[in-house]
C-alpha cells in the first residue's frame, strides 16, 4: 500500500483492446489514498457518476458531464428477479446496435466494500435506436425486446421471461474454416525436463532453458512430400517425421539419434552439405543447464538419399554456448553450403554477449571455423533468437533478431562480414523470431519479426527503455543480471528487495527498509565504478511488428493487430491462407517461464491474420480461423505434399505437436 497520496488511474476503452490513462484529462488525477470506488447514475442525467472512498480524508463525488459534451445516447434497465435474488445479479445484457454488439453483465460487487447501482446504465454512442436487446437470466430465462427507442428506463422481470429457452451452445463455425486440423495419431510429444534457471542465476526474469521444440523442413527420401525434424529435450531424441502424403506423419526410428538423446535440440536444419543431392541434417545443442556434461554444439548427420542418417564428425564448437539457429548458405559461392551458426547466451551467464560461428565448407561436407578471421562484425549481433539468409536490392543478406538487443543485417563482402546499416538498428527488444517474405507484393523482401507483445507486466517505450545490467557486483565470481525500468529518467530495478539482497548480500545493509530501496535507482544502488565496467542492454519496443522494406536498408514499420500482441510471438508462417494471391500470417507463441511476480504469458490462442492487400491485415476469430492452440507455441512451418497442398507444422513445448491443412 502506498505511504504517500498517489492520483488514481482512469482507462479510456481505444477499442482496439488498448487503453489510455486518461484521469488527469477527466479530472481524476487529484492524489489520494482510496481504498475503495462505484458508479451510478447519482444525478439520473444518463451517465454514470463516480464516488471514491479515501483512508483519512474525504470521499471523492464526481459528476460526470458527458451527456454534455458529446451527442451520445443511453439505455436504462433495472432487473427485478425472484425474492432469493431480488435484483436478478448474474444477468447478461446483449444489445444489438446495426453492425455492433455491446454485452454487459449485472455483476456489482467491485474491489473493496464497493457496490454499484443496481440500476444499469449503458453507453450507446450515437445510436439512434436499439434493434434488439436480449436478457439472459440466471435461471437461463430469456426476454428479447425489438426497435427500442434510446434514452428511457425499462423495468423488466425475471417472471415475465420465456423460462428455459436459453442454451449454451459450443464456440464453431457451422461452414468451412480457413484451416483445418490433420489428425496425426502417432506422433510423439515433446517432453520437457525439469530444470530451474533460478535455482542458479536468481534474478533471471525468465527462464531460457525451455526454447524448444526446434524444428526442420525438407523432403528427405526424394519422394516429393516434404518431411519434418521435431527436436527433443535433454534426454528424449530428436524425431525424424517422414510425410506420406495429405499431412500425415509417421516417425522413423533413427539409431543415431536415439544414442543423442542426452543434448537438448535447439536449432535444426536440412541442407545438401555433401553435396551429393540429398538433404543432410544439422543440430545445434542447447538449454542452460550449467551442470550438464560436455555437448556437441552442432552435430551433423548425413543422409543416404532414403532418409537415412548416420553421425558423422564435424568441428567441434565451444560447449558454452546455447545454440539458437543454422543458418546454410553459399555465403563464398564456392558452390557448395556454408554455415553461419548463431547463439542465444551463454549458458549459465545470461545476458553476456555469446559468440557466433562461420563455418566454412571447404567441399564434401569439410568445414573450418572461419569465425575469427572472416566473421567479426556477426559478434555485434547479441543474444541472437534466429536468423535468416534473405535477399536485398544489393544481394544476399543475413538477417538476425535478439534477445534485449535490434534486428541486423549483414552481408559477406571481400572474404567479410559486413553489418548493413538499416532502420531495423534502432528497434532493441526483445525478439522471438523472425520470417522474412515479400508480404507487400512489390518484390523485395519485408521482414515479419515477433516480439513480447503489449500484454506484459513491464513495457519498454522508445524514450524510456527497459535494461538488462550484467556483472559480478558482489566479486564473488558468478554474474547477475538487474533488470530495470525507466521511470521518470531513473533506472529503477524491478526486483523485489528481498530477491535483490538475497543475491547480493551487500545491500542488506544499505536498504534495512523496503521503502528505502523503492526509492533507488540502479545508479543509487551501486558505486561507479561498478557500473562502468557493467554490460548493458536495452529493451525499447515490445510489440510485434511487420517490417517494410523500403530499400536502402529503410523500413516502415506496421504492429501487427492488437490480437496478435496479447503474447509473445515465437512461431511465424507467411502463406496464401484463402487463395487470394496475397501473403497471410499465421503466427502464435505463449511464454510460461517467467518468474511468478512477472505473470506468464499464455493468452495467445493462435493468430490468423488475413492481408487485405493494403497492407492491412485482420485478425480472424477462432470459429472462422479454426485455428486454436493453447499450448507455448515455439515454431510454426509450412510444408507440402507432392499434390502441392500446403500444411502447417506446429511445434509446441511439452506437449504433441500440431498439424493443419490449408485449403
Amino acid at each position: 500500500m502506498p505511504v504517500y497520496p498517489l492520483p488514481n488511474y482512469a482507462f479510456h476503452n481505444q477499442r482496439d483492446l488498448t487503453f489510455d490513462n486518461t484521469a488527469q484529462e477527466w479530472g481524476l488525477g487529484v492524489p489520494s489514498l482510496s481504498n475503495g470506488a462505484a458508479y451510478g447514475d447519482l444525478d439520473n442525467d444518463g451517465d454514470l457518476d463516480l464516488v471514491v472512498n479515501n483512508v483519512n480524508m474525504q470521499a471523492f463525488v464526481y459528476q460526470n458531464h458527458s451527456n454534455e459534451l458529446d451527442q451520445n445516447n443511453y439505455i436504462k434497465l433495472q432487473l427485478e428477479g425472484p425474492v432469493q435474488n431480488k435484483f436478478a445479479v448474474g444477468s447478461s445484457i446483449k444489445l444489438y446496435l446495426g453492425e455492433e454488439q455491446i454485452v454487459q453483465e449485472l455483476q456489482p460487487s467491485r474491489g473493496f466494500q464497493s457496490s454499484m447501482d443496481y440500476v444499469m446504465t449503458i453507453g450507446l454512442g450515437a445510436k439512434t435506436q436499439i434493434d434488439s436487446l436480449e436478457v439472459l437470466w440466471p435461471n437461463d430465462a430469456k426476454t428479447i425486446l425489438r426497435e427500442l427507442a434510446v434514452n428511457q428506463k425499462l423495468n423488466l422481470k425475471q417472471e415475465e421471461a420465456n423460462a428455459g429457452q436459453f442454451q449454451m451452445a459450443k464456440m464453431q463455425q457451422q461452414g468451412k474454416t480457413l484451416l483445418s486440423g490433420v489428425e496425426n495419431p502417432s506422433l510423439i510429444a515433446h517432453d520437457e525436463n525439469p530444470y530451474n534457471d533460478f535455482d542458479y542465476e536468481g534474478l533471471l526474469g525468465k527462464m531460457i532453458s525451455q526454447e524448444g521444440p526446434c524444428m526442420a523442413v525438407g523432403d528427405l527420401n526424394g519422394d516429393g512430400h516434404q518431411d519434418i525434424f521435431l527436436g527433443g529435450a535433454k534426454g528424449q531424441s530428436g524425431q525424424l517425421l517422414l510425410h506420406f502424403g495429405n499431412g500425415k506423419l509417421k516417425p522413423k526410428s533413427q539409431n543415431d539419434l536415439q544414442l543423442d538423446a542426452n543434448f537438448e535440440d535447439t536449432a535444426a536444419a536440412f541442407a545438401d552439405v555433401d553435396g551429393d543431392g540429398d538433404l543432410d541434417l544439422l543440430i545445434g545443442s542447447g538449454g542452460n543447464q550449467v551442470d550438464e556434461a560436455a555437448r556437441e554444439s552442432l552435430r551433423l548427420y548425413q543422409n543416404d538419399g532414403r532418409g537415412n542418417f548416420s553421425k558423422i564428425s564435424i568441428l567441434s564448437l565451444s560447449n558454452i554456448n546455447n545454440i539458437s539457429a543454422i543458418a546454410p548458405f553459399d555465403v563464398d559461392a564456392d558452390g557448395d553450403l556454408d554455415l553461419v551458426v548463431t547463439s542465444r547466451s551463454i549458458v549459465g551467464v545470461y545476458g553476456m554477449r555469446p559468440k557466433q560461428f562461420f563455418l566454412e565448407n571447404l567441399g564434401g561436407g569439410n568445414f573450418t571455423d572461419q569465425t575469427q578471421d572472416k566473421a567479426k562484425a556477426l559478434q555485434e549481433s547479441g543474444m541472437v533468437t534466429a536468423a535468416q539468409w534473405i535477399e536485398l536490392d544489393q544481394g544476399s543478406a543475413l538477417v538476425t533478431v535478439s534477445d534485449w538487443g535490434a534486428p541486423h543485417l549483414f552481408s559477406y563482402t571481400n572474404d567479410q562480414f559486413v553489418a548493413i546499416p538499416s532502420d531495423l538498428d534502432q528497434r532493441s527488444g526483445w525478439w522471438n523470431t523472425l520470417t522474412a517474405a515479400d508480404i507487400d507484393g512489390d518484390g523485395d523482401t519485408d521482414l515479419i519479426l515477433g516480439n513480447q507483445g503489449g500484454n506484459i507486466h513491464y513495457k519498454p517505450y522508445p524514450e524510456a527503455p527497459m535494461r538488462l545490467w550484467v556483472n559480478d557486483f558482489d566479486n564473488n565470481g558468478t554474474y547477475e543480471q538487474i533488470i530495470s525500468q525507466n521511470l521518470d529518467g531513473r533506472d529503477m530495478p524491478i526486483h523485489q528487495k528481498k530477491e535483490m539482497t538475497t543475491q547480493l548480500v551487500s545491500l542488506k545493509k544499505q536498504n534495512l527498509k523496503a521503502s528505502e530501496y523503492a526509492k533507488k535507482s540502479i545508479q543509487e544502488l551501486f558505486a561507479k565504478a561498478i557500473l562502468n565496467t557493467t554490460t548493458v542492454l536495452e529493451a525499447r519496443y515490445a510489440n510485434s511488428v511487420i517490417a517494410y522494406n523500403q530499400g536502402n536498408g529503410v523500413f516502415s514499420f506496421e504492429d501487427l493487430p492488437a490480437r496478435a500482441q496479447l503474447s509473445c510471438i515465437c512461431g511465424i508462417a507467411c502463406v496464401d491462407v484463402n487463395n487470394d494471391g496475397a501473403l497471410d500470417i499465421i503466427a502464435g507463441g505463449n511464454n510460461h517461464e517467467f518468474r511468478p511476480q512477472f505473470s506468464r504469458l499464455d493468452s495467445d490462442f493462435g493468430n490468423v491474420l488475413i492481408n487485405d492487400g493494403a497492407q492491412k491485415f485482420n485478425w480472424q476469430n477462432y470459429a472462422e480461423s479454426g485455428f486454436f492452440v493453447r499450448d507455448e507455441i515455439k515454431h510454426i512451418k509450412p510444408f507440402s505434399d507432392a499434390k502441392g497442398n500446403t500444411y502447417i507444422f506446429v511445434a509446441v513445448n511439452d506437449n504433441k505437436p500440431l498439424v493443419y491443412k490449408i485449403p
